[in-house]
């Protein structure tokens, strides 16, 4: 049986990269970069050598340029492809989000706890009723809650439920104090 793993620290591990489109259907796109290509291997020209008083000059300025040219058509090539590419690809709108503890800001949340009055949460269970478990949970729900959270309490029960914070609370000690 293999060791157990001890879990890394959280500093070490990075963080999470999500790479998605807004347009992922044009990314389809992206086959027009092979149309250069395409067009550069059906337009290759074969030389037929004819044999002439001139030719032998010709053919040796060729020779001296051919690397040259050919590097010249090759680089060519490549920037048409990559221009279709990176066109293809802007369209698509790539959206990169980074999913770390540290980078993401939290938003304000609004928290609406529902507690249940009900005759049946009397039913005691380990010396401790269902109502009273209710509360803790409410109040664990209200300390746990960062600055700017809004929490509203309702209590059902009746019919209509009833709202026992009506407006949302930006403060946890009034909330506590009224679970």
């Amino acid at each position: 049986m293999p060791p157990a793993l001890s879990p890394l620290p959280r500093s070490f591990l990075p963080g999470l990269l999500a790479l998605g489109f807004a347009n992922p259907w044009l990314l389809w796109g992206l086959a027009l970069g092979g149309v250069p290509i395409l067009i550069h291997l059906l337009h290759r020209r074969a030389y037929r050598e004819t044999n002439w008083a001139a030719m032998r000059f010709l053919l040796e300025a060729a020779r001296k340029n051919s690397r040259r040219m050919r590097l010249e058509q090759l680089v060519l090539l490549a920037v048409r492809t990559l221009l279709l590419l990176f066109a293809a690809l802007a369209f698509a709108e790539p959206l990169v989000q980074a999913f770390a503890p540290e980078s993401v800001a939290r938003t304000p949340l609004h928290r609406i706890i529902v507690v249940d009055t009900s005759f049946s949460m009397g039913e005691r269970a380990d010396g401790e009723s269902r109502f009273d478990r209710a509360r803790q949970v409410a109040r664990r729900i209200v300390s746990e809650s960062l600055a700017g959270d809004a929490i509203n309490v309702l209590r059902i029960a009746e019919l209509p439920p009833r709202a026992v914070i009506r407006e949302p609370a930006f403060e946890r000690d009034p909330v506590l104090a009224e679970i």
